[in-house]
């Protein structure tokens, strides 16, 4: 029984210390998502509020394996909404649109556990820059940049689909903000700095990768 058991604690050591992700491998994935939708507000009887709108997204991301366990890639972020609204009487409307587009490039270090799964550490440089505008006037610029790293870990459902996900995020991000009015002596910017601590069950991100020549 001994003999068995250390026979198993052989292999699994074995396993573990030879398991890796090759030079060469490369990985891609990413997310989407699109809605729509309507709703109505009475406010007395002849008082109506019409609103409608939808919401984009979209998140590519690849990456490729630079040495062994060590890997390099890069996502990029879309998002885009528009709305209109609508009230009677008076039939007054107006539109308003949000787009941002992000550029996230990432590092990974993979700590493998067996052929099958592996933690890994990602550290991540993020860029966002968007607008918010109603009709044809723009009343906001802003723009997010920073840096944080996340604890994470893949499972490999076949050699080449890893379900992961990712942890919370410690970092360090600055965000830009500029408010434009009508009345120029109303228009203002602020900016901020933050430092991010946050591990959290609500900060749990899931994926799936496909990985090409492992």
């Amino acid at each position: 029984m001994k003999i068995t058991l250390l026979l198993l604690f052989s292999f699994v050591v074995i396993g573990t210390c030879s398991a890796q992700i090759t030079k060469g491998t490369s990985f891609v994935g990413g997310s989407g998502s699109y809605s729509k939708g309507t709703s109505k507000y009475n406010q007395g009887p002849d008082i109506v509020y019409k609103s409608s709108g939808s919401n984009f997204n979209f998140n590519p991301k690849a990456g490729y394996f630079i040495s062994d366990n060590i890997a390099l890639g890069l996502a990029i972020n879309y998002f885009g909404s528009r709305s209109k609204s609508k009230n009677t009487p008076g039939n007054e409307s107006y539109v308003n649109k949000q787009q941002s587009f992000g550029i996230n490039p990432f590092g990974r270090y993979y700590k493998m556990l067996g052929e099958r799964a592996a933690f890994f550490g990602q550290l991540t440089a993020s860029y966002t820059k968007g607008q918010i505008k109603t009709d044809d006037f723009i009343y906001q610029k802003y723009s997010f940049v920073g840096a944080g790293v996340a604890p994470g870990f893949v499972f490999f459902a076949t050699p080449k689909i890893g379900i992961e996900t990712t942890v919370g995020n410690l970092g360090f991000y600055h965000s830009d903000n500029k408010n434009f009015s009508q009345d120029p002596n109303n228009s203002n910017e602020n900016t901020s700095n933050q430092f991010v601590a946050n591990i959290e069950a609500s900060n749990i991100f899931l994926g799936i990768n496909f990985y090409l020549g492992r």
